[in-house]
């Protein structure tokens, strides 16, 4: 695998990144009080979509608007996130972005917009309940969920779907074997959480493993047309884990790797460059971000970079196009991949 690196910005914390709307621009923003930088699909054009408040853990697309995007702001390191809250960003024309408050939930920091049954479900996803001290983890993390309304003034009425989850940390998003799935991670293990398949109907929750997960991504790495789970495990832990779901929707372990990670952060799961992957890094050591494949029955690696340490990695798999928030290089980084 051939790789470019491109630095696009220096970003104090850069910590989220996302790729939105129909020009696919990529959108990076830092975890301090710093500003959200835009670029376009080349990343060039670069675009300041705020200078503050910063506090940024997620964004997230609005399916059918085009390019609007929510976004949590005010989540500031390391617990004082009682403020956070998301915001409503809407491009204008001339370039510049419409910003709204759209709704405050203390120490939200994953979150996630699910369409089904034609209904815009939202999902956000609470670190804990409260802190007194950074290692305070008593009160455990909640998922609450609701209908995305039309517009951020007409409001949302949240409910609780889940609760009592320590370090809630990670979420992915997607489709997993064919149903659309939120896949919600903490140190009571991994929960699946599935939309109404209609308006009105039930959320469906299931808890598919019981071993202690910091994130998650849905991949079909070896090909068999069944999807599979990569975690990195415990919270910012040092093990990468695979797994096949059984026949009851359970995680079996498929394969360990522990103690490659050091404070593992960022993970994708999907297609690249025709095979299934998972591209994952971490924060510290030597910081690197790397593509796990399965090929004739062995697992194997390629290298990306070290030294970046990412945050949070979005991934354009049709462009193999790889943006990386490298939190501990204080950069926004594109990387094209190419096969040799």
């Amino acid at each position: 695998m051939i790789c470019k690196k491109e630095v696009l910005a220096t970003l104090d914390h850069c910590y989220a990144v996302s790729v939105i709307g129909p020009e696919k621009r990529a959108y990076f923003a830092s975890e301090e009080c710093a500003p959200c930088l835009s670029f376009d699909s080349r990343g060039r054009d670069c675009r300041t979509v705020w200078e503050a408040p910063g506090g940024t853990m997620s964004m997230v697309e609005i399916p059918g608007s085009g390019g609007d995007f929510l976004a949590i702001q005010n989540f500031l390191p390391v617990f004082r996130s009682e403020n956070a809250k998301l915001v409503w960003v809407h491009p204008q024309p001339d370039g510049s972005y419409q910003i709204r408050d759209f709704v405050s939930i203390p120490f939200v920091h994953r979150f996630d917009l699910m369409e089904s049954g034609g209904v815009v479900y939202f999902v956000a996803c609470t670190l804990c309940g409260g802190k007194a001290f950074t290692e305070d983890w008593s009160q455990p993390g909640k998922v609450y969920v609701g209908v995305m309304p039309a517009r951020p003034e007409d409001g949302i009425s949240l409910s609780v779907l889940l609760e009592g989850i320590t370090r809630n940390h990670g979420y992915c998003g997607g489709m997993l074997n064919g149903r659309r799935t939120g896949l919600v991670t903490g140190d009571e293990g991994i929960f699946a959480i599935c939309p109404p398949a209609a308006a009105g109907g039930e959320w469906s929750v299931r808890k598919i493993s019981d071993r202690p997960t910091g994130d998650a991504a849905i991949v079909d790495i070896d090909g068999d047309g069944q999807d599979e789970i990569a975690t990195i495990e415990p919270f910012h832990g040092a093990d990468l884990a695979i797994y096949k779901l059984d026949g009851d929707g359970l995680c079996r372990e498929m394969k360990r790797f522990p103690g490659r990670l050091t404070f593992g952060h960022a993970i994708w799961g999907g297609q690249l460059l025709g095979s299934g992957a998972v591209v994952c890094g971490y924060r510290q050591g030597d910081a690197a971000l790397f593509c796990l494949r399965y090929r004739d029955g062995a697992f194997y690696e390629e290298p990306i970079d070290c030294g970046g340490g990412p945050s949070n990695i979005a991934v354009v798999p049709e462009d193999g196009v790889i943006y990386a928030a490298n939190h501990h290089a204080a950069q926004a980084v594109r990387y094209t991949l190419a096969a040799e």
